[in-house]
């Protein structure tokens, strides 16, 4: 690749991404009730975006940047996060605060991927001076408080998290790295019933009448809580409902993994599955902050 910078390059996407979070941050800042939790969320992204701008300008500069690892788990968050962004609701109606968490989820996914490229090659003497100069993790992961988060809805939520992660990590067993899908999915689940009881979710007329409501509706209900008049279709819920469509489309993520029957595994399978992890992690973390902002009382 060549030093002089383009619209491909992906550290010109972050300066871009930057440029419109700080853009939308002013024009935000405006309002009255501008958010205290909006506020921390554009921070952590900017935090995000500087760390992950100043190690890749390192990776360039030592020749250890992997184009197509990038393009693959860390460019689309960046464009993710700038989907987000480019979400027309009136201003007199984003303090539902979606609008900042999906892109603080974007980020810190893309911040996340990143964290794992570096530790992956933690071993090679290449990779030396970039992580002891920026560190392995992320700064909005450093300030992370999901499992305080999780532990005020269910303390057992915490212990799930928790052991997903450790079958991810034990050594030596190949299919491990399998049934960890199985566990997240499983953590994913109990959560989503925690925060959108079915016997509560089916009474609202926006929930799907056949069989039990879908993910993506209790993750609506699970921010917003019993609001019969939501409307999914309302420009002003554009950001809650791609948010509950992605924390719906990080599930379906995880189904073939975890019922991955092939002998030969994908050559990046426990990459792809540890980044999924950290999706659903930041994912998480923001329906609950949301949760907080709409009844803060639960």
């Amino acid at each position: 690749m060549t030093e002089e910078k383009n619209e491909k390059d992906l550290d010109h996407k972050f300066e871009n991404l930057r440029n419109k979070i700080e853009n939308k941050y002013q024009e935000w800042s405006k309002v009255e009730n501008f958010a205290k939790q909006n506020k921390y969320n554009f921070q952590k992204s900017l935090d995000d975006i500087d760390w992950m701008l100043d190690v890749t300008y390192e990776l360039k500069a030592s020749g250890t940047y992997d184009e197509e690892y990038s393009d693959k788990y860390i460019r689309p968050r960046i464009f993710g996060a700038g989907d987000y962004l480019n979400h027309q609701e009136e201003i007199s109606t984003w303090s539902s605060g979606a609008q900042a968490s999906g892109v603080t989820a974007e980020v810190g996914s893309g911040a996340n991927s990143l964290s794992s490229y570096l530790d992956n090659n933690r071993d090679d003497p290449r990779f030396t001076n970039v992580i002891d100069v920026h560190g392995l993790i992320p700064p909005s992961e450093k300030k992370s408080s999901l499992e305080q988060l999780l532990g005020e809805i269910n303390p057992f939520l915490v212990i799930k998290l928790k052991s997903a992660w450790q079958v991810f990590h034990t050594s030596g067993i190949e299919r491990d790295e399998i049934y960890s899908s199985h566990g997240m999915r499983e953590f994913m689940s109990i959560f989503l019933q925690n925060i959108a009881p079915k016997e509560k979710i089916k009474k609202m007329p926006w929930c799907n009448k056949n069989g039990n409501p879908h993910h993506k509706y209790e993750v609506i209900f699970g921010i917003i809580g019993p609001d019969p008049d939501f409307d999914e279709n309302s420009n002003q819920n554009l950001s809650i409902v791609r948010l509950a469509e992605t924390y719906r489309d990080l599930y379906k993520d995880l189904n073939p993994k975890a019922h991955y029957r092939e002998e030969k595994y994908e050559e990046d399978l426990k990459i792809f599955i540890k980044n999924c992890f950290k999706s659903v992690e930041k994912y998480t973390e923001e329906i609950l902050n949301l949760r907080k902002l709409h009844h803060p009382k639960n």
